[in-house]
């Protein structure tokens, strides 16, 4: 779960909108959505407090990952 609101930086790319989801005080990093994939938000790793909460369905550019990602 998201706790607190969300700053959004949005653009265009290949006639799709895709959105970059961040914290408006510190400016971390938090998620990115796409239109061209409406049903997955994709998550910073760096920002789960319990990473053994988490099934992640798949990784991408991954060299190093969490536990959960590097048993596949």
């Amino acid at each position: 779960m998201i706790e607190g609101k969300l700053a959004t930086f949005e653009f265009e790319t290949d006639g799709k909108r895709l959105r970059r989801h961040f914290c408006p005080v510190c400016g971390s990093a938090i998620s990115i959505t796409l239109d061209r994939f409406p049903g997955i938000r994709s998550m910073m790793g760096g920002t789960l407090d319990d990473k053994k909460a988490v099934k992640p369905a798949f990784s991408i550019w991954c060299l190093e990952g969490q536990p959960c990602d590097l048993s596949r």
